[in-house]
């Protein structure tokens, strides 16, 4: 899947740039994903043997593990609430993992999802509310147009009539009354 992918991709790239324990954290849960794929697997060991060579002490390695162990709570918090279109929620659970594991890369483009979604989001919203307002000054105008067209044939101002009521065919032209 894209979040495999993503997350393997993410391990390697920490990997790399010697960020071990994100490595550990963005592999383990890749290989949650996708648990026979053999690169993941290997990845994965070989980021453990790194953060443990790089941890030398105990406290040292269990001091690793417990941020692991929070970080992949915060992505999986922010996952589910991503994946809930809950984007604010999202977006403090991965920023919550970037301070856990600062740089980490899964972290920070999961970040930039839940940002993007949530622009999205806000966007249909906005195009909503000012498809609404188009409509009801639509509305609106036609009401006008009508009342005052039937006020000047009451009246026998026929021309005036007549140029209103086309005022009112020209905005809506499938309205019942025009």
């Amino acid at each position: 899947t894209q979040n495999f992918q993503r997350l393997f991709q993410s391990g390697q790239a920490n990997l790399a740039n010697n960020q071990y324990e994100a490595a550990v954290a963005s592999l383990s849960e890749a290989v949650k994903l996708n648990p026979t794929d053999a690169g993941a697997l290997a990845a994965l060991k070989q980021a453990e043997k790194a953060r443990d060579a790089s941890n030398t002490d105990a406290k040292s390695q269990a001091a690793a593990k417990a941020r692991a162990a929070t970080y992949q709570k915060f992505i999986q918090d922010g996952q589910s609430a991503l994946s809930s279109k809950r984007y604010g929620d999202a977006i403090k659970a991965f920023n919550d993992a970037q301070k856990v594991l600062p740089g980490d890369k899964a972290s920070k483009d999961l970040l930039q999802d839940a940002q993007t979604a949530k622009k999205s989001a806000e966007d249909v919203v906005a195009a909503a509310a000012k498809q609404r307002a188009e409509d009801m000054k639509k509305a609106s105008d036609l009401k006008t147009a009508l009342t005052q067209g039937r006020l000047a044939l009451t009246a026998n101002d026929l021309a005036k009539a007549s140029k209103l009521l086309n005022q009112a065919k020209a905005i809506d032209p499938n309205d019942a009354e025009v």
